[in-house]
């Protein structure tokens, strides 16, 4: 049984709850790494994975989450 193509629009969302709201962005055409800043490529779920594994991707994580845990101080009376 050959496979229903999906729209565009339905991937593009399916990616952005897969890997969190937070990370991807879309606008039902481009699919946005909020991260990097960039347009990333999603026609196949690896391109989209092979971002999320790119050196620049992962300390713009790391950089994030620092800059989450330094506004945020932690109190020790």
């Amino acid at each position: 049984m050959p496979k229903v193509k999906t729209s565009k629009s339905n991937r593009l969302t399916k990616y952005v709850n897969e890997f969190g709201k937070e990370i991807f962005s879309t606008d039902g055409e481009i699919l946005f790494c909020k991260i990097c800043e960039v347009k990333v490529a999603s026609e196949k779920k690896f391109t989209v994975v092979q971002h999320i594994s790119r050196d620049e991707h992962v300390s713009g994580l790391r950089r994030r989450e620092l800059n989450r845990t330094n506004r945020y101080p932690q109190c020790n009376l």
